[in-house]
């Protein structure tokens, strides 16, 4: 396929993708798709500020959080892409790719404890990860000797590796309560004698149901108005089309 051929199909691709999102704008894959085609053509600033734009309609969505967090890490930002884990994380707690990002950039922002935790949750969720597997044995040996005994006692005993107390207390650690209370249901379920787990289960439900303070701001009166999510989209699509104009310029 000739170069002009192949600039018209990547044309055609990314027209496709813009039309598909004007007509889903709150389809997160939408979203998704016409970003990799802006990092296609190193339009990276304008891919995460489309993939910004997507977060602000639908704050939830796993995919254009991990995707936030990538381009940040790619582009020297650490600590931004660090904080964009930890959203992504609080969402999807065990969202392997997360996992994997996360403990890679605790290495690089020396957060040692918080690199090996999410380190041994992704072994615990995927045994055969070699890199991790790496990573944990170079930043504490003791704690890769600790997963490969829990390993062997649960092919043992026939148990899940994932459903252990020691992954239950990480949640805990890291805020996820209800992962956690998770945890101890199914370990009760399978010891429903045991006195200790059953302890601390109603611990952490008690926890969990204890009142929540609520802290109320009021908004400053100096601060403009936030732009709504069609202003924030129109200024996504006008920048980027800018940046790709100029970057065709430059090669014609």
């Amino acid at each position: 396929m000739s170069t002009r051929s192949m600039e018209k199909s990547w044309f055609q691709d990314l027209a496709r993708n813009l039309v598909a999102l004007a007509g889903r704008p709150d389809d997160e894959s939408a979203f998704e798709k016409l970003a990799e085609k802006l990092i296609e053509v190193e339009c990276k600033a304008e891919a995460l500020e489309l993939t910004r734009a997507g977060l602000s309609r639908m704050p939830r969505g796993t995919g254009l959080s991990l995707l936030e967090a990538r381009l940040l890490s790619e582009e020297g930002d650490a600590q931004g892409a660090w904080n964009a884990v930890g959203r992504l994380l609080e969402i999807d707690p065990q969202n392997t790719r997360g996992l994997w990002l996360k403990a890679r950039l605790g290495r690089r922002l020396e957060k040692k404890d918080e690199a090996i935790q999410a380190a041994r949750i992704l072994l615990r969720l995927v045994p055969d990860h070699q890199e991790a597997r790496v990573l944990l044995s170079e930043m504490a040996p003791e704690a890769e000797e600790e997963d490969k005994v829990a390993v062997k006692e649960g092919a043992a005993t026939g148990r899940r590796t994932i459903t252990t107390a020691t992954l239950a207390e990480i949640y805990v650690k890291q805020g996820y309560l209800n992962k956690a209370v998770h945890v101890y249901r199914e370990l009760l379920a399978a010891e429903p004698d045991n006195a200790r787990l059953e302890q601390r289960l109603k611990e952490l439900e008690l926890q969990i149901a204890g009142p929540a303070p609520v802290e109320q701001t009021e908004p400053s009166e100096s601060t403009p108005p936030e732009p709504s999510r069609e202003e924030r989209l129109l200024n996504v699509f006008e920048s980027w089309l800018t940046a790709i104009r100029q970057r065709r310029s430059h090669v014609h």
